[in-house]
């Protein structure tokens, strides 16, 4: 079966347990410089010329979510990453990204699923260092097909955005590092708490499988004579993707809690739930919800809204942090 023959890799050729080929990368001082300055990290470590180790984060790019190995290892081809869009990701963590770690992932299909009439996929990726310690394991949710109802319509005829009804608009002023933000401890954390907040203004940037793409060429690549009729051209997709997202709400937590709180059994979840479009502002605001003890570690579990300069509910997480 040649290229041209070959079947697209859509819902229904989708199974559970179809792999691609391992990817293996290694963790450079300019790929933790660049993840950093991308998820807007206010730990000058991450800028230095021998960073101790990466933002947790990190993983994301390192252990890619890989849609197009798991299709063309099946014999398939891959369907644009805008016509999978981003549903929610989960990262756990069990030991730091060092510098200098060569990290080698495999993706793997965990699971289909419809839900309300939209049909889902879940791939899990699974990432080692080169002595063979376990990294971190990623699940990632797209949606493969939307029902009817659903379908995005063309930003000309897109519905003027209004202010949810519980939310307040968003400040204007993104988060600084001139910011002042007192670092809490274990023993100073109490239920209720407020994480500070974190605002960032859409940069003209977005992500494909996890990785930055300036906007200039996400465009060049966005043209609808490269879609299936019904499916999404990223033209109208386009913005602020959830892994973006997701390093965002790292450089969040880690501004107040102590660094590296996510590894060692930490974790965290993001639920897309509206665009973040270029020209938007997101505030994400966090509340401890739990503290705990388990298994000799000491945890904190936190949620987290986003919400847009409108006041809209972008998106919500989960996170547990390990101190």
């Amino acid at each position: 079966m040649t290229l041209t023959e070959a079947r697209t890799w859509d819902y229904e050729a989708v199974e559970v347990g179809q792999r691609a080929q391992p990817i293996v990368k290694e963790v450079t001082p300019d790929s933790i410089v660049r993840h950093a300055s991308t998820s807007r990290s206010m730990n000058a470590d991450h800028f230095s010329d021998a960073p101790p180790f990466a933002m947790p984060t990190q993983i994301f790019s390192l252990a890619p979510k890989n849609r197009a190995g798991v299709a063309e290892n099946n014999g398939m081809t891959v369907i644009t990453a805008h016509a999978t869009p981003f549903a929610k990701a989960e990262g756990r963590w069990f030991a730091p990204i060092r510098l200098g770690d060569t990290v080698t992932s495999v993706a793997t299909v965990l699971e289909k699923y419809e839900r309300r009439g939209n049909k889902f996929v879940t791939l899990r990726l699974e990432a080692y260092n080169d002595g063979g310690e376990k990294l971190a394991e990623i699940d990632h949710t797209s949606i493969f097909e939307f029902r009817k109802s659903d379908q995005p319509r063309p930003a000309s005829r897109a519905a003027p955005r209004r202010p949810g009804p519980d939310l307040d608009p968003s400040p204007l002023r993104e988060t600084s590092p001139d910011d002042t933000v007192d670092r809490v401890t274990f023993e100073t954390i109490k239920v209720g708490d407020a994480v500070h907040p974190f605002t960032i203004h859409s940069p003209l940037k977005t992500e494909v499988d996890g990785v930055a793409v300036p906007e200039d060429e996400m465009r060049a690549q966005s043209s609808e004579a490269s879609h299936e009729p019904g499916r999404f051209p990223w033209g109208r997709m386009h913005g602020v993707g959830g892994i973006t997202i997701m390093g965002y709400l790292d450089a969040m937590l880690h501004r107040w809690a102590s660094d590296g709180t996510l590894y060692g059994g930490g974790r965290l979840l993001f639920k897309a739930i509206k665009n973040f479009r270029p020209g938007d502002t997101n505030t994400y605001l966090g509340t401890v919800t739990a503290k705990r003890e388990h298994n000799g570690k000491r945890l904190v579990d936190i949620e987290i809204t986003g919400a847009n300069q409108l006041g809209q509910l972008t998106g919500v997480a989960e996170a547990t942090l390990v101190f």
